[in-house]
C-alpha cells in the first residue's frame, strides 16, 4: 500500500555505466526522475516475484520509455507468469510501444546463469516465498590490469630498478 515518503521496491544498479533495475514497484519512475537517472539507460530489468509491490511500476515505465523515443530492446527477466501478464497489458495498453520487449523466464527452482556480458554475470537464485521467487546475484568479472609497458620501463629506469605502481 502506498505510504507517504515510502516507495515499493526498485533498485538501480550501475556497473561501469550499464544500468540494471531490480524490481520495479509503483513510483519507480518518480524516484528515477528525483535522483536524475535516465530511464532510457536501463536495458535490463530483473523482477524477483509476481507481487504488486515488485511489479506495478513496470507497465508505466515501459510506456514512458516509449514516449521518450526508446528504440533499443528492453530485456525483462522474471518468473514465467509475468510474461502472460505483460502480454495482456501490452495487448490493451501497448499499441504505441516503440521498442522490442524481450522476456526471459527465470528458473525459480535452481540457480541459473541468466545474463552475461563482458563485465558481469547474473545468476537467478531460488528464494522461499509464497509465490515462485528468485534473487539475483551480480558478479563483476575480473579485468586484466591496465598496464602501460613503456611507462613501467621508464619508471623502472628512473627509480634504480624499483617499480612503482
Amino acid at each position: 500500500m502506498p505510504i507517504k515518503n515510502h516507495f515499493p521496491t526498485a533498485q538501480l544498479l550501475n556497473i561501469h555505466e550499464q544500468y540494471f533495475m531490480i524490481d520495479c514497484g509503483e513510483g519507480a519512475q518518480m524516484q528515477l526522475k528525483r535522483y536524475g537517472f535516465s530511464m532510457l539507460k536501463i536495458n535490463h530489468i530483473f523482477i524477483s516475484h509476481i507481487h504488486g509491490d515488485h511489479t506495478f511500476g513496470l507497465f508505466g515505465l515501459i510506456s514512458t520509455m516509449s514516449m521518450l523515443g526508446r528504440s533499443v530492446d528492453l530485456h525483462i527477466y522474471a518468473p514465467a507468469l509475468l510474461e502472460e501478464i505483460l502480454h495482456s497489458h501490452l495487448h490493451y495498453f501497448g499499441k504505441h510501444i516503440t521498442h522490442k520487449i524481450v522476456f526471459h523466464a527465470v528458473n525459480t527452482d535452481d540457480s541459473t546463469l541468466i545474463f552475461e556480458n563482458n563485465a558481469i554475470t547474473v545468476h537467478a537464485i531460488p528464494l522461499k516465498h509464497r509465490v515462485p521467487a528468485a534473487g539475483f546475484l551480480f558478479r563483476e568479472k575480473k579485468t586484466p590490469p591496465n598496464e602501460n609497458k613503456k611507462k613501467i620501463i621508464k619508471k623502472k629506469k628512473k627509480k634504480n630498478n624499483i617499480i612503482l605502481f
